[in-house]
């Protein structure tokens, strides 16, 4: 028979589909009952007119098929998941191949032409520090 354990967390299905089999019992009967697997087949027996080896199998399979259902959704996960991950390190590989190709582009550039590259480093960095000098003094005259 199905554990308490292995129910508990699809109670509310386990109900849903107790209802739609077996009509004659209530949704009061069924609260009274909730969370408990023997009181379950208990009312399965006394309102339904069946046997508790039935009521367990009908209560066993409705726990089957939410355990393959729930082991069709982890596969699927997992195949996402590695899915994911493939594309992640493909796209990881061309950025890092990329990247080793701008490098080798600009060591060979400041191999062919270092005064000039000397050059645009000093301007950039001009640039640069004139761009925080003025973000420095921006902030101090919004303060006063």
């Amino acid at each position: 028979m199905v554990t308490r354990e292995q129910m508990s967390g699809n109670w509310h299905s386990v109900i849903g589909k107790v209802k739609e089999r077996y009509g004659q019992i209530t949704s009061d009967e069924l609260s009274k009952v909730e969370g408990n697997m023997d009181q379950l087949v208990g009312l399965i027996e006394r309102k339904a007119g069946q046997t508790r080896e039935q009521a367990e199998e009908f209560l066993s399979s409705l726990y089957d098929k939410a355990e393959g259902t729930f082991r069709q959704v982890s596969e699927k996960g997992h195949q996402a998941y590695n899915q994911a991950y493939e594309l992640l390190d493909e796209g990881m590989k061309q950025v890092s191949q990329k990247a080793n190709e701008g490098y080798e582009y600009a060591k060979d550039t400041v191999a062919r032409r270092p005064g000039e590259s000397l050059a645009l480093v000093a301007g950039l960095s001009m640039l640069a520090g004139i761009a925080i000098g003025v973000s420095i003094y921006s902030k101090s005259r919004s303060r006063s």
